[in-house]
């Protein structure tokens, strides 16, 4: 397990592993679905894949809609590249970004699961 977690960079962890486990622990506290693991193994891989979901719920509808309201722009991928070359802050920046972008998505996905929850709840009566 030690060597699997050394072999993830920041990006993963920042991106993926940590939204992963705080939409877990939001999830599971806030409705009645239980996400939490009590398997550490078992979690990492949960956790992992819950985040990349959410990261991708992120890039799919987020972004889409932060660009649309002028929120943020986003330059040609050359000029991307050609200034990472000129000053490697760029990339950190550029990884700051997808992980605020990865909160938000946290943020709208755990709402939604637990708009889906009151859904059901209302149907079922």
């Amino acid at each position: 397990m030690k060597d699997l977690l050394d072999k993830l960079s920041s990006y993963n962890i920042f991106n993926y592993l940590l939204p992963g486990v705080l939409f877990a622990a939001f999830v599971d506290s806030l409705t009645s679905f239980h996400l939490v693991q009590k398997d550490p193994v078992v979690g990492a891989f949960l956790y992992y894949f819950l985040g990349s979901v959410v990261s991708r719920v992120g890039s799919l509808f987020v972004e889409p809609l932060l660009r649309r309201f002028n929120f943020v722009a986003f330059a040609p991928y050359e000029d991307f590249v050609r200034a990472s070359k000129a000053d490697p802050k760029i990339e950190v920046l550029s990884e700051a970004n997808n992980m605020y972008r990865t909160i938000c998505a946290l943020m709208v996905s755990v709402g939604a699961v637990a708009l889906f929850e009151r859904a059901t709840i209302f149907t079922h009566r």
